[in-house]
């Protein structure tokens, strides 16, 4: 799937982003989602973080769907979820 980039000022936790785009005259819209995952909130004790991203992953709310994981710091990671069609 080819991607375009869209520069975004910075968002609420609570925010939601919706692209509505146009090819052949047809349009079509998505919304997206881009949250920040604490370790420390969501990471249990001795759990590598790998397994804390598949759990915050699969008890996300259904009506979303995973599109990127971004690179993981020290202190959090940050997750793009896209709304289910």
């Amino acid at each position: 799937m080819p991607k375009i980039s869209i520069k975004l000022p910075p968002l609420d936790a609570e925010d939601t982003v919706e692209v509505t785009v146009v090819v052949n005259g047809k349009s079509r819209k998505y919304d997206y989602r881009m949250e920040l995952f604490a370790w420390e909130e969501h990471a249990e004790p001795h759990e590598q973080r790998v397994m804390c991203l598949k759990r915050i992953v699969e008890n996300y709310d259904q009506d979303w769907s995973l599109v990127e994981i971004g690179e993981p710091s020290e202190r959090e990671v940050s997750i793009l979820f896209e709304r289910r069609a």
